[in-house]
């Protein structure tokens, strides 16, 4: 496969599997022929389901339905528990493996990672975002979460036809550091899944499968490495394709592993994908607005802003407010009970951002979040609180939809309308997409910085200020004559 260049079939296939790790709708998969289906969710796994006879593929879509009601469970009690859950260890990977023939007799291996989805404990992992060897270490913690259920995934329909008692994943991840090995491995993602895709194959590739056995594709990637000690981040065969005004593949760690495709603002797409507002001021100015975020310092500082202008609003705005967008997050139950407490809610909601940023980051910049907060205060003015909210909620999840639905998703839009339009890009820090220059009819690779311009929280990045704050305290401590 050309690096600068994806064939169709391939990005509808990838997009398709993203979905189908959301929705575990395996019906169409099992009648065209996958087999050997796993699904995990948590600590939760069920492997081997195949559709041989009528019983056998009865008992699959029943275990498919069991495991999606596990995602659906929104009650009050199952949040506390998976959010209490979380202070022990991140376990909420939710991935989808299956199998099929190829015509040149090798088999194809499919892992495809689901993203967040509607369960306020799936949060946990993306807002660890420290660095531990030198990836983002919540997407790191359900990496391993995946690898270790590997040895339990079995694939008894792929043992059978290569003439072996019993096969596991991890037996067939092994397989692949064979040159001539009898798969080809392809992973996919949306979301908080493409970055588990790109460090399950960084981790792959380190161990020594060779690249020609393996490809990436993910949509809304996150970033997820820290700095460019770990490998050259080209060379990866991993492919990410990037709605320009999706937020989400702004954040994470300093750089993707792989190649980013990327869609540049477009009035016709946004048109398409966006909805009535789509071309209206209102939603412009929103959607510039989160174009100045560039790296998870910044979206933190973006909803510290947000939630303290809510809390300087009267107290029956703030209410209205919370009665009308937490039951995208909260159970409606619960909401009703919380009824009185919005402005208690902020303040806790407030005080564990800053503490997340004092860890993680230092000092905010005061300066920037207060032109956040000055924004958002303009626009409060100009179009009112709840559809300024409104809006910027819609600023940041329209462009990061997948697939199915109601209208045309964004990225279901990118893989079948605007592929041809997909310009190689490269994302690095708080730097806007650096592009790719074309040249007699092809396009040059981005051309990286020349420094090493590592994560401002790398190890590298933490020892150079300790060693600056030493500096001036001996300083203070003893002045010059």
């Amino acid at each position: 496969m050309n690096d600068f260049s994806l064939q169709p079939a391939f990005l509808h296939l990838a997009l398709d599997l993203s979905q189908a790790a959301y929705s575990l709708q395996l019906e169409p998969w099992l009648d065209h022929g996958w087999a050997d289906i796993a699904i995990q969710v948590d600590e939760a796994l069920v492997s081997g389901l195949n559709a041989q006879d009528a019983a056998a593929r009865r008992s699959a879509l029943q275990s498919a339905s069991h495991i999606r009601a596990r995602l659906e469970r929104l009650d009050p009690i199952s949040q506390f528990f998976g959010m209490r859950r979380q202070r022990e260890a991140l376990d909420t990977c939710k991935a989808l493996v299956m199998t099929h023939p190829l015509r040149n007799g090798r088999t194809a291996l499919v892992i495809a990672f689901a993203g967040t989805s509607k369960r306020m404990f799936d949060w946990v992992s993306n807002l660890r975002v420290e660095e531990e060897e030198g990836f983002h270490a919540g997407f790191l913690a359900l990496t391993r979460q995946f690898e270790e259920s590997c040895a339990r995934i079995q694939l008894p329909q792929t043992a059978k036809a290569l003439g072996l008692a019993q096969l596991t994943l991890e037996d067939a991840l092994c397989d692949l550091k064979r040159p001539d090995s009898h798969f080809t491995l392809m992973v996919t993602g949306h979301s908080q899944g493409a970055a588990l895709m790109q460090i399950f194959l960084h981790r792959l590739l380190n161990k020594g499968v060779p690249s020609h056995n393996v490809i990436g594709c993910g949509f809304a990637s996150p970033r997820v490495i820290f700095s460019r000690d770990l490998q050259n981040a080209v060379r990866y065969p991993i492919y990410h394709i990037i709605n320009a005004d999706d937020l989400v593949a702004r954040v994470g760690g300093a750089m993707h592993l792989g190649c980013c495709r990327v869609l540049p603002s477009d009035r016709a797409f946004r048109a398409l994908c966006y909805g009535k507002y789509a071309d209206g001021r209102a939603m412009r100015d929103m959607l510039l607005l989160q174009h100045t975020v560039r790296s998870t310092q910044s979206a933190l500082l973006l909803g510290i802003a947000a939630l303290q202008s809510l809390h300087e609003l009267p107290d029956s705005e703030a209410e209205a407010v919370l009665d009308t967008f937490a039951p995208d997050f909260i159970p409606g139950l619960l909401t009703q009970r919380l009824t009185g407490y919005a402005k208690k809610l902020l303040r806790a909601a407030i005080r564990r951002l800053q503490a997340k940023h004092e860890s993680t980051f230092g000092p905010m910049d005061e300066q920037k979040l207060a032109q956040y907060t000055a924004y958002l205060r303009m626009f409060f003015l100009r179009y009112g609180t709840q559809k300024t909210i409104q809006l910027l909620r819609d600023a940041l999840l329209l462009p990061h939809s997948l697939h199915g639905g109601q209208g045309v998703r964004a990225y279901e839009a990118l893989v079948t309308r605007y592929a041809h339009l997909l310009l190689p890009a490269l994302w690095c820090e708080e730097t806007p997409p650096v592009w790719a220059t074309r040249m007699n009819g092809r396009y040059l690779p981005p051309a990286r910085p020349t420094r090493d311009r590592f994560h401002r929280f790398s190890s590298a990045h933490r020892a150079a200020r300790q060693l600056r704050y030493g500096q001036e305290t001996r300083n203070e401590q003893n002045p010059s004559p």
